[in-house]
């Protein structure tokens, strides 16, 4: 092959910003969802009394079995505003695991009336933003494909430039 149809040296330059975006991509996909579940929090609330929802639906949760525990919420017309999810999922950080026991939904910023019933004097109830799962899944998902595809064109563009431009014969 002749030296003027070999590729430039250019294009390694080319394989190496497409391996620092795989890397940065992946980094900083990997920080973002471990710092969402490192700074999740539970906040303790009375087992009556008013919520207010934020950007998301917000989580009802108790501290201990959810056995026997029942909350419900109205929003400010008396409407039913929540939906029973016992036992759908667990949350544990260090020694207190919590049970979610029912979702509240509405506009952003409206108030609702929470009723839980059956909490004993050792229960705790608590509120969180509804945890969005498949969201995160969707983010991994993202962040691996972008990451993944960056990684491997660099690598193809890396072996095929070498190719081309190894020197063939005398």
């Amino acid at each position: 092959m002749s030296p003027e149809h070999r590729p430039s040296r250019a294009w390694y330059g080319l394989a190496a910003v497409l391996l620092v975006i795989a890397v940065a991509v992946g980094v900083f996909g990997t920080v973002r969802l471990f710092t969402g579940i490192a700074n999740f929090e539970i906040d303790p609330v009375p087992a009556s009394g008013p919520v207010t929802l934020g950007e998301r639906p917000l989580a009802v949760w108790q501290e201990g079995s959810a056995a026997g525990v029942t909350c419900t919420a109205t929003n400010e017309s008396g409407a039913e505003s929540s939906r029973d999810l016992r036992g759908s999922t667990t949350f544990t950080r260090g020694s207190r695991t919590w049970h979610k026991v029912t979702v509240i939904e509405g506009p952003p910023g409206s108030t609702h009336l929470l009723s839980c019933t059956g909490a004993s004097g050792q229960a705790s109830i608590g509120v969180s933003d509804d945890p969005d799962v498949w969201g995160s899944v969707r983010d991994v998902a993202v962040v691996v494909l972008v990451s993944g595809l960056s990684a491997v064109t660099a690598v193809v563009v890396t072996i095929v430039v070498a190719l081309r431009r190894r020197r063939t014969g005398p």
